[in-house]
Order: structure tokens, then C-alpha cells, then sequence
């Protein structure tokens, strides 16, 4: 059909000549990029698959980045194992050479100097190692570090004796009980502060009695805002779990039955005497501790225990700071013990301050004649400050004329400050009329004497009490004179690493590193010295302990040369998958450009052919008809 307001032939050519224009850069595109899928719309599916291979590689380039450090790292840690076992072997030489009668003592003093600078740069060594201001084993290693391990409440500290925790899940919870219902005897669970309060408050009110509250879980009073209920009594198991973050003008407790509960972070803050940590007066604690800040404007503050007629306190510790006026105490502020009370394997450290009557672990202790009481295997670190009389390292006044009363197998390594009279290393006043048997206070740092009160040590005398299982060993971290336990450079010091070698969050994506090393052997060595006895023992456990790490850090060098294969392997792959995928076939887009580009020629001639054409046609069927 011939018509005059379309040219269908030209709109033809037209579509024909973009279509391979088209074509014909997507050609030129293909040839200059190199790549057959440069747009989502040239294949969405597979351009997608590419764009994902490309992000995997890019992940594996930094997986190899990461073993390459790791490798470094390792190997620089082995070249300091290395430097370490050198100045091993040569205190053993020395020790043996000590063990050796031939030598007159001066020889062995200036065996001993050598053998001190020897220990010395071990520990320069050892603290200082790094990888990019990264400690290389864990941290500062000093003479004792105390090692708290975690828990579900991630607490650095950890209870004296281990909890078997009971079910709670078998008990009824406080929560389901009615308050205006009475009820007599059995265990309840107990898990928020609410539940801890209701149940309080239900002991007060009369309407619970004769119970036992099993705590389910750990506990945070940071939130609450409600009122704290004491009661007279109560029989609480905190089941290993803790109560953390609780402000008071009171004690959590004001007397009672409690164990294996840990009280953190308190903030007790008092106007009236009578003050402590868990319990305000009598009772009974077994396997608990304390960590946190107890003061009072009064008398009679402990950590633990404010004032007591009867006490008993097994397997507890505090860390606390404590201040109050007279009988303040870390573990207890007041014993009058008018009943048979016991203290027996607990510790403290922190600060106590007071007026006067001021101990480490008890602030007063008073018996009478015909009642017992004992403090066996126990000790404190605690800071003790005196502003008046009756001050001590472990007990700042000590009254007890009976026959009936131990104190045995104790020792205090705090310092004592007071500018009173009545001042001494292990107690302040003193009045027993039994020995007291096996108990030390350390002469370096207590700053004071304690005459007829105990025996002053110095530091290695101390240990080895303690390391012969003498006296019980509580990690306190005892003075090493002349030895250097601190880095030199402020070093990042975690306890592990992990170096991220797999492109996903699981486990088996990363190599794990423990960082931690401590060399058996050398606390004792320097605290007994190269002429002890053991000395040879302990120098090999240290070669042991090096040997031992230098083996896990050899396996972890094969581990990441491991990875590194790996990774090229999969580097690779990758690499090809993404060159099938994406690349192009430089021959076959040729080809498709001299197709498209003859195309093109081929249309815009006869776009042109058609445009002259059609309308030659028309124009000569009209001069027709006006013939």
C-alpha cells in the first residue's frame, strides 16, 4: 500500500538501523571492557552470581591478609620463646654450678647478681613482646596474678569452693504465691528484684515462714526503684549465681542463713551502726563474697558481717572498701561472742578505714571466758587505716582471756597506717590468753612492727609457707623486689585472638589464639632463688612450660600456612567461575561487531532508499492522474 502520511518501509529501516546501532555498541563495549556482563540488564541472574563471587574474592584477599599477619605474629612470639629458653638454660647452668660445694660464697654472690639480671630480662622480655603494640602472651606475668575466670554473668571473680547449682525449675516461684495467703516451710525459686522484695516482704508481713529462697539466675538492682524490705531472718541460697548493682542505706540481709551467693558492685551508704555487705547481724555465710563500697557515718561496719553476738563464716572473700567510725572490719566490723563464733578459710583485700579498732578481716573480736571462737586459715591484703588506737593487719583489737579461743595458721601482707597507739602487723590490741599458732604478717609491707602477735616474714620466708601448703595459698599478689613486671610500652593485651580467614561468622571461619603464658617455675624461682632445693626442678618446668608453648604456636604456623593454601585454591576457583560467568569471548564479539556494523551500514542505506522511493512512487502516480 501506497500511502502518503506513512512510510512504513522507512519506520522499518528506522527500528531496524537503532536495533543494530544497539547491537553494535554493545559490541564495542564488550571488546573495550573485556566483559560480557557489564549491566544487570545484559543477564540479571548471572550478573548477580558474578557480583557475588567478585565480593568472595575481595573476602579472600583479606583472609590472606589476615594469615600473613597471623604468621608474622606467630613467628615473632617464637623468636622471643627462643631468646627466653637462652636465658633458661643459662640459669641452669648457674643453679647447678650453686649446687656445686666448691664455691666459696663470695663466688656465689656474684653467681647470684648475674642470675638476678638473668630473671630480670626474662621478664623485660617476656612482658615486652609485641606484634603491632599487641602483648604477644596476654599481659603483664607477675610473681602471682590472680586468675578469675568468667561466668554467665562474665564476673572476674569466682567463688571458693565450686556451687552444684540446684534446679529451680522443680520449685515453686515466689512470683505464684498470694500474699495474703500464709504459707510455712519449703524452698521457692526467686529471679528479679521484684520477686527477691515480695518474698521479703511476705517474711515481714508474717505470711511466709520457715522458707528457703534459691535464687535462679544472676540478679541486677540497677533498675529497681522499689523499697528494700529487711527482715529479722532469712535462709537464702544464691545457688552460684550474684546479685549485682544493689544501693542501700543497709545491708542486703539484716541476719540469716546464706551461701554460695556473690554480692558485686554494692553501694551501702549508712547513718546508724550495725552495717554489712550481706548481713547487718548474726548468721551463718558459707562460699559468698562481697566486692563493692560499704561506709557508714557509725560504728560497726564489715564487709561482709556489721556486728554479731555469734557468727560463722566459711570459704568467703571481699573485696571491698569500707569505712565507718570504730570496729570496722573487710570481712566482719564487731564479734562480741557471747556465742561460739567461727571464721574459717576467708580472705579479704580493698581498704578499710576507721577511727579506731581497725582489722584487715575483723575489726574488734571480744569472747568471754566460757565461750568458743576460732579464726583458722585466713588472711588479708586489705589496705588498713587508723585515724586513732587499735589497729591491724588482719584483727585491730584482739580480746580474748579465755582458753577457748584459736587463732592459728593466718597471715596479713597489708599495709597499716595510723598514727595511734596499739598498731601492729597481724592485730592492733592484743589480750589471749592461748598461743597464737602459725601466723605471720609481712615485714616489707605492713610498716609496722607486731610484737608477741605473730611472727614478721619477708617475702620469701612468706612463700614458702604458702608454697609448702603451710599457710593457704590466696593468690595475693606478693611484692618481688628488683624484678621488672611492667612493659615498658603501653600494650593492648588480650587473652586470645582470632584472625578471621573465612568469609562467614561460624567457628571454623577463624583461627583461634591463646595468648596466655605463664612459665611454671619462675614465681618460685624468684621468691626461693637458685640455691633452693627446687631450684633445678622449677627451672625445668619453666623449659617445660616454653617448649609446651613454643609446640602450640609451631601448630598454629602450620595451621595458617594451611589456610593460606586454602585460600588460593579458592581464590582461584573463584576466579575462574567468575571468568565463565562473566568474561567475554573476544573472538565471538568480533565477529558479532563486523555482524552489527554491516548490519548498520546495510540500514542506514536503506533507510535512505526507502525515504526516496516511497515518495518517487506517490509523486508518480499523482502526475499520472492529472494527465
Amino acid at each position: 500500500m501506497l500511502s502518503i502520511r506513512t512510510n512504513l518501509s522507512n519506520l522499518i529501516a528506522q527500528n531496524n538501523l537503532l536495533a543494530n546501532s544497539n547491537k553494535l555498541n554493545q559490541a564495542i563495549e564488550r571488546m573495550t571492557t573485556g566483559a560480557k556482563l557489564n549491566h544487570a540488564k545484559d543477564n540479571a541472574a548471572n550478573y548477580s552470581i558474578a557480583t557475588n563471587i567478585t565480593t568472595k574474592m575481595g573476602a579472600l584477599r583479606v583472609a590472606e591478609d589476615n594469615a600473613l599477619q597471623g604468621l608474622e605474629m606467630v613467628n615473632t612470639a617464637l623468636s622471643t620463646l627462643s631468646e627466653i629458653t637462652n636465658s633458661v638454660t643459662r640459669l641452669k647452668e648457674l643453679s647447678m654450678i650453686l649446687h656445686n660445694d666448691t664455691y666459696g660464697e663470695s663466688s656465689k654472690d656474684i653467681i647470684n647478681q648475674e642470675a638476678k639480671q638473668i630473671i630480670n630480662n626474662i621478664y623485660r622480655v617476656k612482658n615486652n613482646a609485641n606484634y603491632n603494640n599487641i602483648s604477644l602472651f596476654g599481659g603483664i606475668e607477675r610473681a602471682v596474678n590472680p586468675d578469675f575466670n568468667g561466668g554467665e554473668s562474665q564476673s572476674k571473680y569466682k567463688f571458693i569452693e565450686e556451687v552444684t547449682r540446684v534446679d529451680t525449675t522443680l520449685l515453686p516461684t515466689i512470683e505464684s504465691l498470694d500474699e495474703n495467703v500464709t504459707i510455712t516451710g519449703g524452698s521457692y525459686s526467686v529471679s528479679s528484684p521484684e520477686e527477691i522484695e515480695k518474698a521479703l516482704s511476705m517474711i515481714s508481713a508474717g505470711t511466709l515462714s520457715s522458707v528457703e529462697l534459691v535464687l535462679a539466675n544472676d540478679v541486677d538492682y540497677s533498675e529497681y526503684t522499689g523499697i528494700h524490705t529487711k527482715v529479722d531472718w532469712v535462709n537464702f541460697n544464691g545457688n552460684g549465681f550474684i546479685i549485682k548493682n544493689f544501693v542501700s542505706t543497709k545491708g542486703f540481709f539484716s541476719s540469716g542463713t546464706v551461701e554460695n551467693l556473690g554480692l558485686e558492685n554494692v553501694n551501702i551508704s549508712a547513718t546508724s551502726d550495725k552495717t554489712g555487705g550481706i548481713l547487718d547481724s548474726n548468721g551463718t555465710l558459707i562460699n559468698c563474697y562481697v566486692t563493692g563500697k560499704i561506709t557508714s557515718s557509725k560504728n560497726f561496719v564489715g564487709g561482709l558481717i556489721g556486728w554479731s553476738k555469734w557468727c560463722r563464716i566459711e570459704n568467703c572473700f571481699a573485696d571491698v572498701e569500707v569505712r565507718g567510725g570504730h570496729s570496722v572490719g573487710a570481712l566482719v566490723g564487731y564479734v562480741d561472742a557471747n556465742g561460739n563464733s567461727k571464721i574459717e578459710r576467708s580472705s579479704s583485700i580493698g581498704k578499710v578505714i576507721g577511727s579506731h579498732l581497725v582489722g584487715g578481716l575483723v575489726g574488734s573480736y571480744s569472747t568471754n571466758t566460757h565461750m568458743t571462737g576460732s579464726i583458722t586459715n585466713c588472711a588479708s591484703a586489705a589496705y588498713v587505716e587508723g585515724e586513732k588506737n587499735n589497729a591491724g593487719g588482719l584483727i585491730g583489737s584482739l580480746w580474748a582471756p579465755g582458753t577457748n579461743f584459736t587463732l592459728e595458721n593466718c597471715y596479713s601482707i597489708g599495709l597499716i597506717e595510723s598514727s595511734g597507739s596499739e598498731i601492729g602487723g597481724l592485730i592492733g590490741a592484743f589480750n589471749v590468753a592461748n598461743e597464737i599458732n602459725n601466723c605471720y604478717y609481712l615485714k616489707e609491707t605492713s610498716g609496722c612492727s607486731d610484737k608477741g602477735k605473730g611472727v614478721g616474714v619477708n617475702v620469701t620466708e612468706l612463700f614458702t609457707l604458702i608454697d609448702s601448703s603451710t599457710l593457704t595459698d590466696y593468690d595475693f599478689d606478693l611484692p618481688l623486689p628488683d624484678i621488672y613486671d611492667e612493659p615498658s610500652d603501653n600494650l593492648y593485651s588480650p587473652s586470645s585472638l582470632n584472625f578471621q580467614l573465612g568469609m562467614t561468622a561460624e567457628s571454623s571461619a577463624g583461627i583461634f589464639i591463646d595468648l596466655t603464658f605463664k612459665m611454671d617455675g619462675l614465681k618460685n624461682l624468684c621468691y626461693l632463688g637458685l640455691i633452693h632445693e627446687t631450684s633445678l626442678e622449677n627451672l625445668d618446668k619453666m623449659l617445660i612450660s616454653i617448649a609446651d608453648k613454643e609446640t602450640e604456636l609451631g601448630a598454629l604456623l602450620n595451621r595458617f600456612e594451611s589456610a593460606l593454601d586454602e585460600i588460593s585454591i579458592q581464590y582461584e576457583n573463584l576466579v575462574s567461575s567468575r571468568s565463565t560467568i562473566r568474561d567475554a569471548d573476544i573472538a565471538e564479539v568480533s565477529s558479532q561487531y563486523i555482524q552489527q556494523q554491516i548490519l548498520q551500514q546495510a540500514s542506514a542505506t536503506l533507510l535512505s532508499s526507502a525515504q526516496n522511493v516511497q515518495a518517487q512512487n506517490v509523486l508518480g502516480l499523482l502526475q499520472s492522474l492529472r494527465r
